[in-house]
């Protein structure tokens, strides 16, 4: 997994394709934890009404070491 910041976007690329993307302004924090964790914050919008139940608060990744074969 790459990432690629490009404007106001974080892209995340696998094997060089676009996999997903997440704007910039929608994050409130973004941190490494260690070598292959990354962790990214979501600013949590408080004005939601009571009928907004669900909501993605934060959400971390594992880029796991490749080894390749010969």
């Amino acid at each position: 997994m790459n990432l690629q910041g490009e404007g106001n976007n974080l892209t995340f690329l696998v094997g060089g394709k676009q996999a997903f993307e997440v704007s910039l302004a929608d994050l409130s924090q973004t941190q490494l934890q260690g070598k292959h964790d990354v962790l990214l914050e979501f600013h949590v919008d408080d004005t939601a009404g009571a009928n907004e139940k669900n909501s993605l608060m934060e959400i971390s990744f594992h880029i796991g070491h490749v080894m390749n074969k010969m």
